[in-house]
């Protein structure tokens, strides 16, 4: 069955049981930094696309639960459709709450927050239109400036002074329902700690997927949490796209704008994700696409996982392809692998192959299927990366070179080459080890040869053309 890739299980009780990527050290110190902080303070947790950010945050949350602190997690992509993320964070927060033990005084002091919540709502509504709007007038205004145009001298000077007193009214009522929300809030956090037996400060707040936000409602987000819920017990950890969040900042106030300095007035400390090496993310994309127990439905594969992985990810790192591109190319494979009728681990090593070769060098694949490239073509291509050369003398790249021989269109070059490593090689200690190469790779190419003469068809220029009709599917448009 086709479904979309699940979030990786992160139990309650052993928050590193699906730890791949070997994060638990870092989150086990970034938690106790978060139990010792001097708050209020926020953490950004930065990283590119596909680092990890939302499971990195998710295990945090785990252990901190596990030792005793209140976390309430908050995906701000999920709240994206409200006019203000005050709605969200305060809802957010009474259902975390509410389902715990409290006192009546906890309970009449949540009420409150959520009053106060509300009446700032009313109060900061113009202000959080203008932001939406770049600073354009609201509706009111429009009506206000429409009537000062059409009035004497005297009657546009005393309504512009009515305006500005009405605006300044409204500021000064906004930050005196700031200050008593903040000590609602404070409160609240140190009735929590006695209410419910084992809860510890501080509260963290764990914010995923700001970067994903139309822009107006991050910037909207990021100045809640400075300027309300900047409060005595409170920790809130941001799982953030730097760059793109940078991006969104920069749609709203101008191309020029300083977005790096702007963030830096919100996050007091940063911790950035290391970029995934493509071999991780491969696996951990193809374990989440369930493709494992794809493939068991066909009896003669074994390990295909590891027969798509020892071909692709070599490739495609070698011409520096982003987790992204790979990401959109395991979509189309997860389409193939899915409608196969039949399969078997040479099946997944060809996919491998034209999977990496098609993202990487999609002309110089198609010259090859068409014969009017060689076999040995595409090995310069992939010679001329550093890591390719590299990865072309090791014994792994062995399967791939045989694929691509015994898949050569250009006439007698699979025999020609077959001839060649038919001789022996001379002595020596270097030499040996080309003898060995030499004999695998014969050994590999004889067992392809097989298997095309079995299916009586070309695999590689037929798995271009599955991916030709499934390169209409993506995860992103």
């Amino acid at each position: 069955m086709l479904r979309k890739p699940p979030l990786i299980g992160i139990p309650d009780d052993n928050p590193f049981a699906n730890d791949r990527l070997q994060r638990k050290k870092a989150v086990e110190t970034l938690a106790a930094l978060i139990e010792n902080a001097e708050t209020p303070f926020v953490i950004g947790v930065t990283g590119a696309w596909g680092t990890g950010k939302t499971t990195f945050v998710r295990m945090l949350k785990a252990v901190l639960q596990k030792r005793g602190r209140l976390c309430i997690h908050f995906n701000a992509w999920e709240d994206d459709f409200a006019d203000d993320p005050l709605v969200g964070l305060i809802e957010t927060t009474d259902t975390a709450i509410s389902g715990m033990t409290l006192t009546t005084g906890a309970k009449e002091t949540l009420g409150r927050v959520k009053a106060r919540a509300k009446t700032l709502l009313r109060e900061i509504g113009p202000l959080a239109l203008r932001i939406a709007t770049r600073g354009a007038l609201s509706g009111e205004d429009v009506k206000h400036y429409a009537e000062i145009i059409s009035s004497s001298g005297d009657e546009i000077a005393e309504a512009a002074s009515k305006y500005a007193e009405e605006a300044l009214e409204r500021h000064r009522k906004a930050k005196e329902t700031v200050v008593g929300l903040k000590n609602e809030l404070e409160e609240l956090v140190k009735q929590i700690s006695v209410a419910e037996p084992g809860t510890k400060g501080p509260v963290v707040f764990v914010i995923d997927e700001l970067d994903r936000c139309r822009p107006t409602f991050a910037i909207q987000l990021l100045e809640r949490v400075k300027h309300i819920f900047n409060a005595e017990g409170l920790v809130f950890v941001l799982a953030i796209d730097r760059d793109q969040l940078c991006k969104s900042i920069q749609a709203v106030y101008g191309r020029g704008f300083d977005a790096t300095g702007y963030l830096r007035r919100f996050i007091d400390l940063g911790y950035r994700l290391e970029a995934l090496k493509i071999g991780e993310f491969v696996v951990s994309i193809w374990d989440q696409m369930g493709l494992d127990q794809v493939c068991q439905r066909h009896d003669e594969i074994e390990g295909g996982k590891q027969s798509f992985s020892e071909v692709f990810c070599p490739v495609a790192e070698a011409f520096g392809k982003s987790l992204r591109e790979v990401e959109q190319t395991l979509t189309q494979v997860n389409v193939i692998v899915r409608t196969l009728e039949r399969a078997n681990w040479a099946r997944l090593l060809e996919l491998g192959a034209v999977a990496a070769l098609r993202l990487s060098v999609p002309s110089l694949l198609q010259e090859f299927v068409a014969g009017r490239k060689s076999a040995n073509d595409v090995l310069e291509a992939l010679k001329a990366r550093p890591l390719g050369q590299e990865w072309l003398e090791k014994m792994d790249s062995v399967t791939f070179e045989a694929l691509l021989v015994t898949s050569s269109r250009v006439e007698g070059e699979c025999r020609k080459k077959i001839a060649a490593l038919e001789v022996p090689a001379t002595t020596g200690s270097h030499e040996a080890q080309k003898a060995h190469r030499q004999a695998e790779l014969l050994k590999w190419i004889k067992t392809l040869q097989s298997f095309q003469t079995q299916s009586g068809m070309n695999h590689v220029a037929h798995h271009l053309k599955l991916f030709e009709l499934a390169k209409g599917f993506s995860t992103v448009e």
